[in-house]
């Protein structure tokens, strides 16, 4: 039986893959479990930013086996390609906030860590095969802020290899699956425009449960199909 793990950084994101699910649903130390085909899903809430993330996939892992672990939720987009209530695919990660230049690292890269931590290509290769326009893939950059136009920060189009949208927790999954050796996918459906000149705040607030609802709705064809 294949363990799928899925971690969430909010409880709406988590809403939006539960409501796919009629079979019963167990709760124990407030991870929901359910037993769909041939699969245990394990639904965790991770918190939001990098070190609760971390913190919570990583006492996970410690005592629980996961085959494949899916970081699902919203994001901003950083990029035109990726309009709001389309959804980003990962190919990889990569810390923005992380300077460790000063020792000739690249900026972003952690020490004893690639700058990229890259996701799963077989998990990719399925969401493909769905073939929708408004899924797109491609690059996520993670930092402790919520973006806006004005705190976005600069230089990553010189700095990384064309990043497609913002989050708060993405890399953090993709360095403690790194460390563990465990597979990882991040979805993340667009609830804001960070390049918004009149401020994504209120754009964030009013997407992200519709956001989360269709990062959902792929997780759930995955999962039949994983």
């Amino acid at each position: 039986m294949k363990n799928i793990l899925i971690v969430c950084a909010m409880e709406e994101e988590r809403e939006g893959i539960l409501c796919h699910f009629k079979e019963s649903i167990e709760e124990t130390d407030g991870i929901k479990k359910i037993s769909f085909q041939d699969k245990t899903i394990s639904l965790m809430l991770g918190g939001i930013g990098k070190v609760s993330m971390a913190f919570q996939l990583g006492k996970y892992l410690a005592s629980q086996k996961a085959d494949i672990v899916l970081n699902v939720g919203v994001a901003g987009s950083c990029s035109k390609k990726l309009p709001p209530f389309s959804t980003l695919i990962a190919t990889k990660c990569a810390y923005y906030d992380v300077d460790l230049t000063a020792f000739s690292h690249k900026r972003g890269e952690m020490s004893q860590c690639p700058l990229y931590f890259e996701c799963d290509k077989k998990a990719i290769d399925i969401i493909s095969s769905f073939q929708d326009d408004t899924v797109k893939e491609g690059l996520i950059l993670s930092g402790d802020s919520f973006v806006t136009k004005k705190n976005c920060p600069t230089g990553i189009e010189e700095d990384f290899d064309h990043p497609l949208a913002i989050d708060m927790e993405s890399a953090a999954v993709g360095q403690v699956c790194y460390m563990s050796q465990i597979p990882f996918l991040v979805i993340r459906s667009i609830s804001d425009d960070t390049t918004d000149e009149n401020g994504n705040e209120s754009q964030y607030e009013e997407n992200m449960v519709n956001a989360a609802k269709k990062a959902g709705d792929i997780v759930f064809e995955l999962i039949k199909r994983i």
